[in-house]
């Protein structure tokens, strides 16, 4: 029996989410989506997943070493938290508290 991954299993919903957010944007221009208080933090960690999944697979390509591939997350980990510091002022870190 062929399990797919949990990527190939979410795949086909985000490009679901995906199209419906392009529909939204075509047809309600200007208008915010009005997220609850948790999208962004579910956002967040869909986005990083998948980052992180196309980066393991860059750092396999050039074969890293672990301590270079755990500086490498560190680095966009904590990119990803000044970016949605600096463009919302909410702390990713406080996520899950």
């Amino acid at each position: 029996m062929d399990r797919k991954t949990i990527g190939q299993q979410f795949t086909p919903i985000l490009e679901e989410i995906e199209s419906a957010l392009w529909e939204f944007e075509y047809a309600m221009p200007n208008s915010r989506p009005v997220y609850d208080g948790t999208a962004l933090r579910s956002a967040s960690k869909i986005f990083m997943s998948a980052l992180m999944d196309k980066m393991w697979a860059k750092q396999d390509e050039y074969d890293m070493p672990q301590k270079q591939r755990c500086e490498m997350a560190t680095y966009f980990g904590n990119a990803l938290h000044e970016l949605i510091r600096d463009a919302t002022d909410l702390n990713s870190k406080k996520f899950y508290e």
